[in-house]
């Protein structure tokens, strides 16, 4: 019973997780209109929902508004977080000060503010995971596959 609990846990967080990022154009933050019909925005960032990643489990991490993440540099985010600004900014891909604001990085370099959330979300688990040399539980495993980029039209593509 309890197997088959797990089972179904993983199965549904695994469907939960391709409503996000699976946009049929390949298209990452796709903003308002969109590029095509299927522009939906749940979370109301202005970027359509197939273009990003979920926000569900990032927001367990991360439970700040875009207004507020915004009004917050790179410095102030991490001493709030207890991460490592480097970590955050090889996330992100930027090379920018520590005092850089965030909604100056979301303006210039066009990066979502939920993909900022993400890069957070990752910096605190893989803190967590370093500062524990621990076996991982289930729930660790689980998060870690959610944030793992999967492309499953590669992987479809890859077996045939």
């Amino acid at each position: 019973m309890r197997k088959l609990l797990t089972i179904l846990l993983f199965l549904s967080i695994l469907t939960l997780s391709y409503a996000w990022n699976d946009c049929p154009f390949g298209k990452v933050n796709d903003p308002y209109p969109g590029m095509c019909r299927m522009y939906i925005d749940t979370n109301h960032d202005g970027i359509c929902d197939h273009s990003e990643p979920p926000p569900t489990i990032v927001n367990k991490f991360v439970n700040m508004s875009y207004k507020d993440l915004e009004s917050y540099n790179i410095e102030e985010i991490c001493k709030l977080y207890k991460i490592d600004p480097k970590s955050l900014k090889e996330k992100l891909k930027i090379n920018v000060p520590n005092n850089t604001s965030l909604k100056y990085i979301v303006k210039n370099y066009h990066i979502s503010p939920i993909f900022i959330k993400v890069a957070i979300a990752e910096c605190i688990i893989e803190k967590n995971k370093n500062s524990s040399n621990k076996n991982s539980s289930w729930i660790d495993k689980i998060i870690s596959f959610l944030f793992s980029t999967i492309n499953l039209r590669d992987i479809l593509l890859g077996w045939l």
